[in-house]
């Protein structure tokens, strides 16, 4: 990497979240970072979709509190409650989807620059390149056990 002054890295992500990467690796805390990283995953992933459930209830409470006084009557149609989870649903899954595809391009641009350091240094150590370069199937069985629980929370089955 080369100083650029005329350039702000903040004004761009993927070359800040490279900076900071590339830093970590000449403070010799690469490793110790993608530790972390996967570590708090699960814990940050969960706040995702409760702040999302969250959004939506908000976005939505005429509708939340009409589908609850609708719950237990049946005076209503099915066809109208259908449309009230379809519109619930629809929201979160959308809200959802956009900030889960965010964090994994951050984590394929993550996956990416390591790659790079591990070539570029010749990192031969299988264990130090294993542990840097996982990929994203832990990402993905995390991501797939995080999105079951909004469903219990709208309380929309």
């Amino acid at each position: 990497m080369t100083d650029d002054a005329t350039h702000n890295p903040e004004t761009d992500t993927f070359q800040y979240i490279r900076l900071v990467i590339e830093s970590l690796n000449k403070m010799n805390r690469l490793e110790l970072a993608i530790d972390t990283i996967e570590q708090r995953l699960p814990v940050e992933l969960f706040k995702i979709v409760e702040k999302s459930h969250n959004e939506v209830a908000l976005r939505h409470p005429s509708t939340l509190r009409a589908y609850a006084s609708r719950k237990g009557s049946k005076s209503k149609t099915d066809i109208e409650s259908d449309d009230i989870r379809t519109t619930l649903l629809n929201d979160l899954l959308w809200t959802l989807y956009a900030r889960f595809e965010a964090i994994a391009e951050g984590h394929r641009v993550v996956h990416d620059v390591v790659a790079g350091i591990i070539r570029r240094e010749n990192i031969r150590d299988t264990t130090t390149s294993a542990t840097l370069t996982r990929g994203f199937k832990e990402l993905w069985k995390l991501y797939q056990s995080e999105v079951r629980p909004p469903f219990v929370c709208l309380n929309v089955h």
